[in-house]
């Protein structure tokens, strides 16, 4: 059975459970009634009122109003106890008679929310409730009265302890009325114009009462107190159920406009709503013109940032996509009570800035990736300058070193006084120059793209890497190929950076490792060198960083100054290649 279902079970067998209180006082005090209207009106009372409570304890987005209605409903009854010829069962109906009308001024007290909240309101809330059973109690150890008693019939005389009841209930209803008007003049604009309707709703009940309760005092015939104690009842069925359900459809309308308002703006700025936007449209769907929005990232341009204490009467709510905080709302703590409106403007506003976060990121990777792009570019021609330089310094001018010495031994075997053995001699110098400029050319290609790379793979590419590094390697390299760029970047990764452990960081030791993790090839290589280096424009680590992105793959720098220097490379594999 859902959270639902058990909620529906609860509150009907609560309703039904007044209703059942109900129908046995009715019963108990039927011997004394008349059967007239006024009878019927005042039995009624409290079954609405049950009624009245349990739908709002379903409907309303304050279900405590609910409850405390129905349980209003319920005690209204026990003064028909006080029809009962039994002594005991008169004796708690005239006790607890008044019990209901503290629950009124608690009703007042916590509206709207249903919470009493504050010292003054809560030590009130108890004083209503000792004062309508203490007085009661007090009335019945002194006086003795005797059954029946009902509210119209043999109502018992108009002693001093009847007109004490009446003057605390008086001093009770006024202080419940100044608190409630203090609470008014203190009020935010936006809580003045959700709870105004209910203030003067139970500010009319609470006048009603406190009229029935001088007549009471000054002995005013039955009917007149009756009459006034009717006008009050129907104020608190009528108009607090109806104000209750009235704010319940003005929270959904307001939701419905809170959504609104938020896809409008989605809809007008998909892609980058200013920050200064984005606030003046949740704060028209919330209808808080004081609302402000605070990011604890700088996910949006523009934007604030940074997270203040919150003042008196302010709440903030977390704006979160998929568990990540965006941003924070500070508002009136008001809108607290209206949960579902909240839900609906923060929810869009959540994926708007969510979209203008995933736009910002998506523009900054494609600037990155232009930037990148260019840097490889530029590296590429610069490479291409320096093979051309390395071929016309080195191989180039060996082959003509070899083109003047054959020449040089051809004039000797052609000459007019041929000479065989200095020929020999100079063809045995050119045959050596030709053996440096094919090793000179060897190295060339190698640098581009190594022969072992090709041939064996990462492992021994690697192997021969570190067996020309000048500083000690320990190598742990998984066996295994894949693909052709995922191996030519893991091998120009750790030959730059074997290179920068000699020229740069003075390493003693180098650590490498090459491993398989799932879908990827994780190249780490560490040095005990002196650490601190750092990827500015135009070096080596830049290049790396592009050389690795250009793969799909992300390079992570750790280097502390004094600590060595760490690389590590995530890159994307599909599948090994064997």
């Amino acid at each position: 059975m859902s959270c639902l279902s058990w909620r529906h079970l609860v509150v009907v067998c609560s309703m039904l459970g007044g209703l059942a209180f109900a129908a046995i006082g009715t019963l108990v005090s039927q011997p004394v009634l008349k059967g007239g209207p006024v009878e019927i009106a005042l039995h009624g009372f409290g079954a609405l009122a049950i009624v009245s409570g349990a739908l709002v304890w379903l409907r309303s987005p304050a279900p405590r109003i609910g409850r405390l209605l129905l349980l209003l409903g319920t005690s209204y009854y026990l003064g028909d106890l006080r029809a009962s010829s039994d002594q005991t069962r008169f004796a708690i109906g005239f006790c607890l008679a008044y019990l209901w009308t503290a629950m009124v001024g608690h009703i007042a007290l916590a509206l709207p929310s249903g919470r009493v909240t504050g010292i003054p309101a809560r030590l009130l809330v108890v004083a209503c409730y000792l004062g309508a059973v203490c007085t009661q109690v007090g009335r019945y150890v002194t006086e003795a009265p005797q059954p029946p008693w009902w509210w119209n019939v043999a109502p018992g005389p108009n002693t001093g302890w009847a007109k004490a009841s009446s003057f605390v209930y008086i001093l009770l209803a006024l202080a419940v009325l100044l608190l409630l008007g203090r609470r008014w003049t203190s009020a935010t604009m936006l809580r003045r114009r959700q709870a105004t309707a209910m203030w003067i709703a139970a500010g009319v009940a609470g006048c009603a009462g406190i009229a029935a309760a001088i007549v009471a005092a000054f002995g005013a015939p039955t009917e007149v107190r009756v009459g006034i104690l009717l006008v009050a009842l129907t104020v608190d069925l009528v108009v607090i159920p109806l104000v209750v359900l009235a704010r319940r459809i003005h929270q959904e309308v307001a939701q419905g406009r809170a959504a609104r308002a938020m896809l409008d703006l989605e809809r007008s700025q998909p892609l980058d709503p200013h920050p200064i936007r984005l606030q003046h449209a949740l704060a028209e769907a919330m209808g808080d013109p004081t609302l402000t929005i605070t990011y604890p990232t700088t996910g949006l341009p523009h934007s604030p940032v940074g997270i203040g204490p919150s003042p008196p009467g302010r709440a903030v709510t977390p704006i979160q996509r998929r568990g990540t905080l965006v941003a924070l709302v500070e508002h009136d703590a008001t809108l607290m009570e209206q949960h579902r409106v909240v839900e609906a403007a923060i929810g869009v506003a959540g994926l708007a800035i969510e979209n203008a976060q995933l736009h910002a990121v998506q523009q900054e990777q494609t600037e990155e990736l232009r930037r990148s792009r260019t840097r490889l570019s530029t590296a590429a021609y610069e490479e291409r300058h320096r093979i051309q330089r390395d071929l016309h310094d080195g191989a180039q001018q060996q082959l003509y070193a070899v083109l003047l010495l054959l020449d040089v031994a051809r004039h000797h075997l052609t000459g007019a006084t041929p000479d065989a053995t200095t020929a020999g001699v100079t063809v045995g110098q050119a045959h050596t120059v030709l053996h440096n400029a094919i090793a000179t050319l060897r190295n060339l290609t190698q640098g581009i793209y190594p022969a072992e790379l090709v041939t064996h793979g990462l492992i021994a590419a690697i192997e021969h890497l570190t067996d020309l590094s000048a500083v000690p390697v320990r190598v742990d390299v998984a066996a295994g190929r894949w693909p052709q760029h995922i191996e030519l970047t893991a091998y120009f990764l750790v030959a730059e950076a074997l290179a920068n452990a000699y020229k740069h960081a003075g390493a003693n030791r180098v650590d490498l490792t090459v491993r398989p993790d799932g879908s990827r090839l994780v190249v780490e290589i560490a040095d005990d060198g002196r650490g601190g280096a750092a990827g500015h424009p135009g070096s080596g680590l830049s290049g790396l960083h592009d050389r690795v992105a250009a793969a799909g793959g992300t390079l992570t720098v750790t280097s502390p100054p004094g600590r060595g220097t760490r690389l590590r490379a995530v890159l994307p594999v599909e599948e090994p290649c064997g």
